[in-house]
């Protein structure tokens, strides 16, 4: 921590970057260490439930059209059903329903060391890609080779949301994390998809961390 708090003049914690998650279990958008200060809102400002169906798909909402599944929650969702949740005494989950709910998903975990109110960019704005993975899969690794268009059009979409949340023809700056246990193909950076995000990521102000040794 001081090495994070000793250079925030320089950092800013974050402000004005935004901070993408490509995860699993779902993600807690009410969780206190992705509210803002007042806690009436919520610092997240997209998630892509690839497996949801209670929203309409990124597509819809004039995104890219390979976004055409899923399920696309927006900030303004997310805002209301916590309205609404403390209104009425409800969880803002059940409200705005994503398609895996586990309890301390991986998910939450990983965005709040690297975006929560007391993680490295507490500043930062946020938005997560939540993979459709089914509960005890993700522990398999026979079973959990991940469908690498997937990532890519995961990847993909937060660099959108990143001109989306920018102004024209200047993007937010974007660090994407990528902390998935195993992936299908090559584990060398020779695979299609390893060489798509390097070149996606390539032009100046777009990062990606990938786990390089979750699953051995």
């Amino acid at each position: 921590d001081r090495r994070v708090s000793e250079n925030a003049d320089d950092h800013k914690f974050g402000e004005d970057i935004l901070i993408g998650f490509v995860d699993v279990g779902g993600v807690d958008f009410a969780h206190e260490d992705f509210l803002s200060e007042d806690g009436l809102q919520t610092r997240i400002e997209r998630i892509w439930d690839m497996g949801g169906s209670f929203r309409g798909t990124p597509a819809q909402a004039g995104m890219n059209s390979q976004y055409n599944y899923g399920s696309e929650f927006r900030a303004e969702h997310l805002n209301a059903a916590l309205s609404t949740a403390r209104n009425i005494g409800v969880s803002p989950h059940d409200i705005e329903p994503q398609r895996h709910r586990v309890n301390g998903s991986h998910a939450t975990h990983v965005g709040s060391i690297v975006a929560g109110n007391r993680g490295i960019c507490r500043k930062a704005r946020i938005a997560a890609v939540m993979l459709d993975i089914e509960q005890g899969v993700a522990n398999d690794r026979r079973k959990s080779f991940y469908d690498s268009v997937r990532i890519a059009h995961a990847v993909d979409y937060l660099l959108d949301v990143a001109k989306e949340l920018g102004v024209p023809g200047k993007p937010l700056p974007i660090s994407i994390n990528i902390s998935l246990g195993t992936n299908a193909h090559a584990h060398d950076g020779s695979s299609a998809a390893s060489r798509w995000m390097d070149n996606a990521t390539v032009e100046p102000g777009r990062v990606r961390c990938v786990a390089a040794g979750n699953s051995g």
